[in-house]
């Protein structure tokens, strides 16, 4: 009987006592959004939308890039709100401020560690764990300082000039020689990809690049994904991708090491293709035949150089740029808040092909005439 009585009593204080719980939970929040939105309204904050709760504007971004055309996200909105420069946002969980064309690029990169830092969304810390990808501050310097060793300009006069040159020849005479139509974004991701592999790995089998070159597409397709680990899902996918490329290198690694024990040495601007193409014309014809590229080569490619690197500021072949508000940013007369997600989002390798297509077809018509 007390047992009976003693229940049904807790039953009635739970049904008494759980909706004040949530009405104080729910006026808690209320205050802290009122608070909020109070210190935010005195801000000039840029123009733009933070979308629905929690998932802000992610499945909006996610869409473009499932409909292939990635930078549909950012022209909407610039042409929605009015503003060339910046706007706000809410992605993967974050609020957002969105910098546009070259000028954000140039703001982002020569304000690293003084107005933002390096940041990178959940879903990627998830999937590389702490890695140079991943970390910032003195420990970041200090490893980057120590990779100059090995990707600065002595070692690739060493080491890496005749190298490109040879895996860039092959590569060219299997993908791009002979056909009618090239994708121009898709072979140079594959020749840089190669070209990685060689350098750094020492890895010449095709087969074995091909696994890599597979794996580590599947592993890109999940970074910018809602971070769902499911059977199916594209983050799934993306981390038994990073397990397997991990099982890969270490197997590479084991096989070197043993090696070692063992002792073996084992076109929308005519005047400046012109330029370039009498620059590599010129530097040809002074070289013997199947003589290779040198470093001293590469030093007198100076238009060439200037041309690329206007090339990647103007259209970078990254998918985008995070970083992280360090104190209250002014930029295009908007302030960003100290706290704030700041990204560069780069979708121009669709105009970029249409350039390089012009240029291939000119090249071809010059080597036949």
């Amino acid at each position: 009987m007390f047992s009976g009585a003693s229940s049904r009593k807790q039953t009635k204080m739970i049904k008494v006592v759980t909706p004040i719980l949530l009405l104080i939970v729910l006026y808690i929040f209320w205050n802290v959004y009122n608070n909020h939105k109070t210190k935010r309204s005195k801000l000039n904050l840029p123009p733009g939308s933070f979308g629905w709760p929690f998932l802000g504007e992610t499945l909006a971004l996610l869409r473009a890039n499932w409909d292939g055309v990635p930078e549909r996200f950012v022209q909407e909105r610039i042409e929605k709100y009015g503003s060339p420069l910046v706007f706000k946002t809410s992605l993967l969980g974050e609020r957002m401020a969105v910098l546009c064309g070259p000028a954000g690029n140039k703001f982002l990169f020569a304000n690293e560690n003084k107005l933002v830092a390096m940041w990178w969304p959940f879903q990627v810390k998830k999937l590389f764990g702490r890695c140079l990808l991943t970390i910032r501050g003195d420990e970041a310097k200090w490893m980057r300082k120590m990779l100059l060793s090995y990707l600065g300009p002595d070692a690739f006069a060493s080491h890496y000039a005749a190298t490109m040159d040879v895996v860039t020849r092959r590569h060219i005479d299997v993908h791009w020689r002979g056909k009618e139509v090239v994708n121009v974004y898709q072979t140079v991701k594959l020749c840089s990809f190669e070209l990685s592999c060689c350098l750094f790995m020492s890895l010449d089998k095709p087969n074995q690049i091909a696994k890599l070159a597979s794996l580590f597409n599947t592993l890109l397709k999940g970074i910018i994904e809602l971070p769902i680990n499911f059977p199916g899902t594209r983050f799934y996918k993306s981390k038994k991708a990073v397990s397997s490329i991990t099982a890969e290198l270490i197997t590479i690694i084991k096989a070197r090491r043993v090696e070692l024990e063992e002792g073996k040495c084992l076109a929308e601007h005519p005047r400046v293709y012109d330029k370039v193409l009498k620059e590599q014309l010129d530097i040809c014809k002074a070289k013997e035949a199947g003589e290779l590229l040198k470093w001293e080569d590469i030093q007198n490619m100076r238009y060439s150089s200037n041309v690329v690197s206007e090339v990647l500021r103007l259209y970078p072949a990254t998918s985008g740029t995070y970083r992280e508000a360090l104190v209250d940013i002014e930029y295009a007369g908007y302030t960003i808040p100290k706290g704030w997600k700041v990204a560069a989002l780069y979708f121009y390798w669709s105009k970029l092909q249409c350039i390089l297509r012009i240029v291939i077809k000119d090249v071809r018509r010059t080597q036949g005439a």
